[in-house]
């Protein structure tokens, strides 16, 4: 571990650690402009390669081609957005969709229901740590009605709930009618975005006939697509080779750039490319290569000039493979979101609660234990306040060789800050452990039992809950097909 630090540390950039040098990103940028150009994207939708054609670009069958002249055009238009020079403190977004739970009391994983994401939804809006609180399961009450259930959470637990994503067109109305009755009205619902669609890229390069179908339906509702977020993966999407995956990431990247040009939408890229493991096949969100590219993702967002996300992050990067919570999980979080500090961005953790290949389960308990760990980095980012009140110069004089510091009205003003406090971490004498025989899971169980009982946070009046009520059980009898 030390070795990576002083591999990154001795590649240290004017604004951060880096991965790629100057001469890597221009060659990786050269090679997917390349790329756009000459191979060219697909799109299977013929009302969406018309409006392309339309736009000046090359269309050759349902193959368009992007001149880099085009490209450069669009990308001095993106807005440029400055990255700290420096790590400031960061917080934990809890949510991801895991369409699995981790549940702590069968020690088992399983399909999440509904309430299963109220009682994540209610622990991560009790903890301090936690900055945004989104979906972390996708629940199974109701087959293919899953984006429903999610926002009707979101609606009654969350005062300004983010980015609720439509999953399924025919969840487009009812969703839209949801939002109408939190919000009071539909132009309230589209400025604030509280809704999105994303018009997914499947690797390699190419736009498929339903996902551009679902996106023109919904940007006939007013709702914000975004398109051309990338997850390719090395060695099945894309080379094998770390460089020529991120090479793949970044013209695909870039065909997100012209499709939101073309819908009129606010780019926001994704770079967030994966690998496989070429035992088990599973798709992997942790593990040194797979760090290495979310770093490297970083130094193009660089390039690019945009912004890296909620508090300049690197997305999937505070992520782990282990599907409970436990010493792999401890393990992968920790050093990621230190890595994350080196790379001189905040310490955040994207996927709060968020565990499993691919990100495919969720915990509770992986909550909490993800904010004790945001506790330990926010205090080691906060660094040491030294003034001539902490430096404490004249009380050293006054007490001499006496000690007795712990009776003094400075330490009582001080220890607070100075000295970090856990929530959940037992740090006890040998003979207290054998008494007690802590552990960090159990621990984190007691905590959520605790805020359960304890916490009911609402952000709707009773009438708009019963009014959501009719909606929502409105879809039972659907179920997995409806269109």
């Amino acid at each position: 571990m030390m070795e990576v630090f002083e591999r990154l540390a001795a590649r240290r950039g004017d604004d951060g650690f880096v991965v790629l040098k100057r001469a890597d990103v221009l060659k990786i940028d050269a090679a997917a402009r390349r790329l756009v150009e000459e191979l060219g994207f697909k799109v299977g939708h013929p009302v969406v390669l018309d409006m392309l054609r339309r736009r000046g670009y090359r269309v050759d069958g349902d193959v368009v081609h992007v001149h880099e002249a085009a490209l450069d055009v669009l990308i001095r238009n993106i807005p440029k957005v400055p990255e700290p020079r420096r790590a400031a403190t960061g917080g934990v977004r809890v949510g991801y969709f895991a369409n699995q739970i981790y549940d702590a009391d069968a020690d088992v994983v399983r399909y999440p229901t509904r309430a299963d994401l109220d009682r994540a939804t209610i622990v991560g809006l009790s903890l301090p740590e936690v900055t945004e609180v989104t979906a972390l399961f996708e629940p199974k009450d109701v087959p293919g009605y899953e984006d429903v259930l999610m926002l009707d959470v979101m609606l009654r637990r969350v005062k300004t709930p983010t980015r609720c994503d439509i999953l399924s067109r025919h969840s487009i109305p009812l969703m839209l009618r949801m939002c109408d009755i939190a919000y009071g009205s539909r132009e309230e619902v589209l400025r604030r975005r509280v809704l999105m669609q994303h018009a997914f890229i499947t690797s390699p390069l190419t736009y498929d006939h339903d996902t551009l179908d679902f996106a023109l339906a919904a940007l006939a509702e007013g709702i914000w697509v975004r398109c051309g977020a990338t997850m390719c993966v090395a060695g099945v999407s894309a080379p094998v080779t770390l460089a020529g995956t991120l090479t793949m990431s970044l013209a695909e990247v870039y065909t997100g750039l012209v499709m939101s040009d073309l819908f009129g939408q606010p780019w926001e890229p994704g770079i967030a490319p994966i690998v496989m493991d070429q035992r088990t096949g599973a798709s992997l969100y942790c593990g040194p290569d797979r760090t290495l590219l979310s770093l490297a993702s970083r130094d193009l967002y660089r390039h690019i000039g945009v912004d890296m996300g909620p508090m300049g992050s690197i997305g999937h990067l505070t992520s782990s493979d282990a599907c409970k919570p436990g010493i792999q999980a401890g393990m992968e979080k920790a050093y990621t979101a230190m890595l994350n500090v080196l790379a001189g961005v905040p310490p955040y953790i994207s996927h709060g609660g968020g565990l499993g290949p691919g990100g495919l389960v969720g915990s509770l308990e992986q909550i909490v234990i993800d904010c004790e760990l945001m506790s330990i980095l926010n205090r080691l980012v906060t660094g040491i306040d030294v003034n001539d009140d902490t430096i404490a110069l004249d009380l050293m004089l006054q007490l001499g060789f006496g000690g007795g510091y712990m009776s003094e009205s400075h330490t009582a003003e001080h220890f607070r800050k100075e000295l970090w406090l856990p929530r959940i971490i037992k740090r006890l004498n040998p003979s207290a452990w054998n008494d007690e025989k802590p552990d960090m899971l159990g621990e984190a169980r007691k905590k959520v039992k605790e805020i359960l009982a304890t916490q009911d946070p609402r952000a709707l009046d009773p009438r708009q809950e019963k009014d959501l009520d009719a909606v929502v059980g409105g879809i039972g009898g659907r179920g997995r097909g409806a269109r």
